[in-house]
């Protein structure tokens, strides 16, 4: 309560210097906000991208659900029974990004990048159930004044199972 007293006095006093410390407690303000709604679109592109990956490794195992079932009654799981795309091609047919190399590119309508995927590795579980597992690093500008000012990568882990339910 006193450090609001103390602002409502630095605001209402009409001196010429107390202008300066009101325009510090705007631009403070101002930076406080402007951090917060980038950490809210950082954590919103985060969840996009479990979302959509989480779509994909699903979409996957449904497709070869036959010969995932088949494989975990027969007891030899193996990754090479399962056919099919990569993780970055049907990544970029879900939410229509660019392959680039072993990367991913989401861009804006502007053709500015939103987000990069970098290095997935799809990995394959199984004891009682099969398991897809994807790793990569998800990589996002952070921009000051529409510039970029550096990037955050984070590590992302998420998978998919397919639970064998009449197994002995």
């Amino acid at each position: 309560m006193r450090t609001l007293a103390i602002m409502r006095k630095t605001l209402n006093d009409n001196r010429g210097i107390t202008y300066i410390s009101t325009a510090v407690i705007v631009l403070v303000v101002s930076a406080l906000f402007a951090a917060v709604f980038n950490f809210a679109k950082t954590m919103t592109v985060l969840r996009n991208v479990r979302n959509e990956t989480t779509k994909v490794l699903d979409s996957c195992v449904i497709e070869n659900a036959k010969v995932i079932y088949s494989s975990i009654k027969q007891g030899n799981n193996k990754a090479e029974s399962i056919e099919g795309m990569s993780l970055l091609e049907r990544y970029s047919l879900v939410s229509g990004a660019e392959i680039s190399g072993n990367s991913l590119f989401v861009r804006n309508s502007d053709g500015k990048t939103v987000y990069e995927i970098i290095d997935p590795v799809v990995s394959l579980d199984s004891e009682g159930k099969l398991r897809l597992k994807a790793e990569f690093s998800v990589r996002i500008p952070v921009k000051l004044f529409e510039i970029t000012a550096f990037y955050v990568t984070v590590p992302m882990s998420v998978s998919s199972n397919y639970v064998n339910y009449l197994a002995d």
